[in-house]
């Protein structure tokens, strides 16, 4: 019952993190997607803040939130637990390679958990000049995504390869 407990706490835990990341990064996320896309159309990194404050309002720098908030909650909970199961299985090897094996294994599951809502938030952020009130709900675009590239690594898992190196590593 013990573990059980201690579960839902790092599930808890990991899950709380991700939101609050979410919540605060996400309008820097925002600016770096928007400047990758479509740079020409800024000065630099102040004046990209400055148009979206200007055309979409404050609240545009929330613009796609709803996907990595639904992504990064489970997935950091995900990350949390899985974590110490992996290093339960990994138990008969020294300490510096289960905690390694468990956190590339417990990176694996999270890049699967979180791949198609990345596909989601960056088409969303993709949508320059666009208010939140004509833009897109999450799962109208997570729905235009499957209907045109599918659910595989053209669709919604596109960069799945990257993915699974960025959150084995990290």
């Amino acid at each position: 019952m013990e573990k059980v407990k201690e579960g839902g706490r790092q599930l808890i835990a990991g899950g709380t993190a991700g939101m609050i990341e979410v919540s605060l990064m996400h309008p820097l996320d925002l600016v770096k997607t928007r400047l990758q896309i479509g740079g020409r159309h800024y000065k630099g990194l102040l004046d990209c803040f400055g148009q979206i404050i200007k055309k979409e309002g404050p609240l545009g720098f929330y613009k796609g939130i709803l996907p990595p908030i639904l992504a990064e909650t489970p997935k950091r909970a995900i990350k949390f637990a899985t974590f110490d199961q992996y290093k339960s299985l990994l138990e008969p090897l020294q300490e510096f390679q289960r905690n390694s094996l468990a956190g590339l294994m417990s990176g694996i599951t999270e890049a699967f958990v979180i791949c198609p809502f990345e596909a989601v938030k960056v088409r969303l952020q993709s949508e320059m000049n666009v208010s939140l009130t004509q833009q897109k709900s999450a799962a109208t675009m997570a729905g235009e995504i499957i209907k045109t590239n599918g659910l595989g690594t053209n669709g919604l898992y596109l960069g799945l390869g990257a993915t699974l190196w960025r959150h084995g590593v990290s």
